[in-house]
């Protein structure tokens, strides 16, 4: 369920993450088996297991019923550690992961949490059993589940996943994202202006314009699908999708099992479904009036850019949040005139957690990773001082949301989420932080509010009924309800005067309205032709202010604030939903259905589920063929890899095993290998009376290696759009080579006969011990960037052999990476230098700095390195190779930008009998490119690499992993 693009963010926060993705020790595991599940959890989350098993066993049957109806038994790991909302099911190995913290954005509809997950993620459980068929079972029996994943993954492209999985939480219950307007308010916004969004647009995004992600057009398009093909139309797609797609159609699969179901193909099944909505979004708002605004944002010229948040501080000066594809997410102060100046860099996430201005400061929350354990983080409040522009963190390692700042500054509202899922209404001293009130609650709260006087606070609760708003009473803690639960999607509550402002999407298009605290009556203030969202009163109580959107983005406007144009809503216009309103007709299940089994819970037995081979299989490398087997358990504490691979090029036979334990507070990791290594080379032999003749020497010993690795993380932090992380690390190695022989062969000389010598000399132990230091740091920019623009990277290693070894040697490197910015808005400069310096007594450990393009590694005691790389973007063609006439049928790959590339590397090489220096020119273009419809960008660089010291130049590909 990772919703956005954006929020990627959040799981990217170190470079160490992939290594260290586990709970801190400590936890008491329980699990619960039913039929279908396993279920682990910590223990103070018991009954919510209980629960989310018996829901999970009670949809089982309407989850996946036109998806085969089953799938294999699945661990589910339910985390309470981490701070980012989020739930996913993976086959490396097979099972599936819950955060317990919801995530509650605007979209999400009022679903309870661990529902909407057991049949979001369940439905995916179904999908990933239903595809368990033909040629993607054969990858599964050659391969494993991994081989089998990739390969599914290369089929079947994100948006039939995600957009049938939305269509299962939209049938079955009373309030899935597909009910929401908001939900589809981009591809709205496009449609009404636009017309019409090219698929290939869709699917591989853009770099010049913001598109919807697959979420969004998914949901329509498996809608589309359902709706006008039946409701076994998809799976029958992906049913015929998986066979034999390699000779149907190797880059396109669905597209061909489109035809073979629905008589169309992919492109022209999403022409359609934009049509229909297109025509049923202009029908929607024909002969419509909406509310007339003035823009206090500065215009868009081109693409999108939103100004989100706007609020007043004490002056009355008034503030936005700025995000967009081409911009660094800020915190921008507006002026009149429509001129803005940024106050201070924001990092992205918070265009997902909102900010609130109070007083003289701005406050949100951020997420913010713990040092090691990184399922483990946290969530605290910022204050940021507007008048000097200090910063200051309010809470430490805690899960607080949605902060909120009282009218004169003084205090702090927030909702704090436990370990325990419990939520928690709290109120802190701005100044110090301190805890001054605590409200427990039996439901989730949202987005509480200050009264003017700051005597009372307003809020939204979220049960298993829907959501309501209620006012407390901060001296006496009393609460008062002001709207009764119900599943309307209600937003962002705020007082004026006796009324209470909120958001609601109750008339089919998102918008603002009012209800008197006294008389229960609601009208709508603001009628909005896509979304009206975020409202904020003027300091003289005479104007609203309200974020308008738009296919520019979200503005911010202003309207005369005239109690006389509110509309009741009972005399208001509704537009029903036809498209939902058809799926769920075919469907009769409006409620989320549980079974009643009051389930035993047991220790987890870690031992039992420690090795989970999920992924093996031959991997016909041209030079080294490999057969290799992967182990990695759901907790993600320990992984075990064994591979067995043949050198084509030295004709030997090497095996390996290795293994990671990530349960303590240091990484271990290390392994085994044994087997034959040999050296070819070709020499210059002197011979009798000034002859000479070129060998063919191989040298060939036995090989057994033994290695262990401790890793420490010593930082590992997200300040603001600043992240750095800082490891160090030590291994110990001991190789035993033996039975060397040397073999000299005479290639060009019939007279010399080939022998095979014995080389005991050469025999013996190298038992090194290295230590490395690494460090790294990255301001966050835009997306647009062609690479970082401020961030750096810094290694320092250092081998030696303290130890008795029979061959000594020594190695000292260090790294050093700048990343500067450029001279326009998105290129940026490179700069790399390093420093090595090794002795070889008996024992030449190979270099860490890499050669200059074009030319040959050898042998240096000592080495200093200086590179420079500049990247500038220059088209954003947004087309593929099918621009070529003749491959225009292939349809396969999507250029999104060109950019111009400029590089210059300089080595030289130093040992007693001198010195040598490698020099390196080089221009050239990097293409950014996807392919099928993978969702990562792979830079192909094509590069004229010219040596000017040696006068000759050659043309290199670069790819860029």
């Amino acid at each position: 369920m990772k919703n956005h693009g954006r929020f990627g963010a959040f799981f990217l926060l170190t470079f160490y993450s992939a290594l260290s993705a586990q709970d801190p020790p400590g936890i008491r595991w329980k699990q619960i088996e039913t039929n279908n599940y396993l279920l682990i959890f910590p223990k103070e989350i018991s009954e919510d297991a209980k629960r989310a098993a018996n829901t999970l066993e009670g949809m089982y049957s309407h989850t996946g019923q036109e998806m085969g109806g089953k799938h294999r038994k699945i661990p589910i790991v339910m985390r309470n550690r981490s701070a980012i909302p989020n739930a996913y099911v993976t086959q490396r190995p097979w099972h599936s992961e819950w955060n317990h913290i919801p995530l509650v954005l605007k979209e999400m509809g009022t679903v309870e949490w661990y529902q909407l997950l057991a049949i979001h993620e369940g439905r995916h459980m179904f999908q990933y059993g239903h595809l368990n068929r033909r040629i993607n079972r054969l990858w599964s029996w050659l391969g494993g589940e991994g081989t089998q994943a990739i390969a599914t993954g290369l089929m079947i492209p994100g948006w039939v996943w995600e957009g049938d999985a939305v269509v299962t939480e939209t049938v079955l219950t009373e309030s899935g994202r597909g009910r929401q307007p908001y939900f589809n308010r981009e591809i709205r916004a496009l449609l009404l202006d636009v017309k019409s969004i090219g698929y290939r647009q869709a699917l591989h995004g853009s770099f010049r314009n913001e598109y919807p992600n697959h979420y969004y057009y998914g949901f329509l398009f498996a809608s589309h699908i359902r709706r006008n093909y039946g409701e076994e139309a998809m799976a029958e797609i992906m049913n015929h999708t998986t066979r034999w797609p390699i000779i149907r159609n190797p880059f396109f699969p669905l597209s061909s099992a489109a035809r073979r179901v629905t008589g169309r193909n992919i492109s022209l099944l999403f022409r359609d479904t934009m049509d229909e909505m297109a025509d049923a979004w202009q029908s929607q708002i024909k002969d419509n009036s909406f509310t007339p605004h003035e823009l206090l944002s500065p215009p868009v010229n081109d693409g999108r850019v939103d100004y989100l948040f706007p609020g007043f501080d004490a002056d009355g000066r008034l503030y936005a949040v700025r995000r967009g594809l081409g911009e660094k997410t800020a915190l921008l102060r507006l002026h009149s005139g429509r001129k803005s100046e940024v106050i201070v860099q924001m990092p992205g996430v918070v265009e997902m957690t909102g900010l609130k201005i109070g007083g003289r400061y701005a406050v949100w929350n951020e997420i913010q990773p713990d040092r090691r354990w990184t399922k483990q983080s946290w969530s605290n409040i910022i204050l940021y001082d507007l008048t000097d522009g200090h910063r200051r963190q309010v809470t430490q390692k805690g899960k607080f949301y949605y902060p909120s700042l009282s009218l004169d500054g003084s205090h702090i509202a927030a909702v704090e989420f436990t370990e325990t899922r419990d939520c928690i209404l709290v109120v802190l001293e701005t100044e110090t932080g301190e805890l001054v009130k605590k409200y427990p609650s039996n439901s989730m709260i949202l987005h509480p509010r200050w009264s003017e006087d700051g005597s009372e606070i307003v809020f939204i609760s979220q049960d298993s009924t829907g959501r309501a708003i209620s006012v407390i009473d901060v001296f006496s803690g009393s609460v008062t309800p002001v709207k009764l639960s119900s599943r309307e999607e209600i937003y962002r509550p705020l007082f004026h005067g006796e009324f209470i402002i909120y958001e609601s999407p109750i008339s089919g298009i998102d918008n603002i309205y009012a209800i008197h605290r006294s008389t229960g009556e609601s009208f709508r203030l603001i009628s909005s032709r896509i979304a009206a969202t975020n409202a904020a009163v003027s300091p003289d109580g005479l104007s609203l202010i309200f974020n308008d959107y738009s296919r520019e983005g979200d503005r911010v406007v202003s309207t005369e604030f005239n109690s006389e144009s509110w509309q009741a809503i009972e005399d208001m216009l509704f537009w029903p939903d036809t498209m939902v309103d058809e799926l769920v007709s075919a469907n009769h299940q409006s409620e989320v259905p549980t079974s009643i089994m009051d389930y035993s819970i047991r220790d987890y037995n870690h031992l039992s589920g420690f090795f989970s081979f999920h992924t093996w299989g031959l991997f016909p490398n041209i030079d080294e063929p490999t057969i290799s087997i992967r182990s990695d358990n759901v907790l993600g504490t320990g992984t075990l890899f064994g591979r067995s691979s043949y050198n084509r090029n030295e004709e030997t036979l090497y095996h390996e095993i290795r293994g990671v334990y990530k349960g303590w507070y240091p990484m271990i990791s290390g392994g085994f290998g044994w087997g034959e290594r040999s050296s070819p080379d070709t020499v210059q032999v002197f011979l009798e009376r000034g002859d000479s003749a070129t060998s063919h020497v191989v040298s060939r010993w036995r090989e057994s290696s033994f290695d262990l690795r401790v890793t420490l993380p010593l930082l590992n932090r997200l300040i603001g759009s600043r992240r750095d992380a800082l490891n160090l690390s030590s291994t110990i190695q001991r190789t035993v080579m033996s039975n060397r022989k040397v073999s000299f062969t005479w290639p060009q000389r019939d007279d010399l006969p080939d022998t095979t010598i014995p080389n005991q000399a050469a025999d013996g132990t190298i038992f090194p011990l290295s230590m490395e230091l690494n460090y790294a740091n990255e301001v966050e920019g835009a997306v647009r960037d062609v690479m970082p623009r401020r961030g750096s990277l810094q290694n320092f290693a250092y081998t030696t052999t303290p130890f008795k070894s029979d061959f000594k040697g020594s190695r000292t490197y260090l790294g050093l990476t700048f990343y500067l910015q450029g001279f326009f808005k998105h290129d940026a400069v490179r700069f790399s230098s390093a420093f090595e310096r090794k002795r070889d007594d008996g024992y030449p450990f190979r270099s860490l700095v890499e050669i200059p393009l074009g030319h040959s590694y050898r042998f240096h005691q000592r080495v200093t390195s200086f590179e420079g790389i500049y990247r500038a973007p220059l088209l954003y063609p947004e087309s593929g190779i099918d621009l070529v006439p003749f491959l225009r049928w292939l349809r396969f790959g999507y250029l999104k930008r060109v950019s111009l590339d400029l590089r210059a590397h300089w080595l030289r090489g130093e040992e007693e009998e001198g010195e040598a220096d490698y020099f390196t020119i080089g221009s050239g273009m990097t293409f950014d490119v996807t392919g099928f419809h993978l969702p990562f960008i792979l830079p192909v660089t094509f590069l004229y690499a010219y040596r000017p010291l040696e006068g000759i130049g050659a043309l290199e590909v670069l790819v860029d992993f």
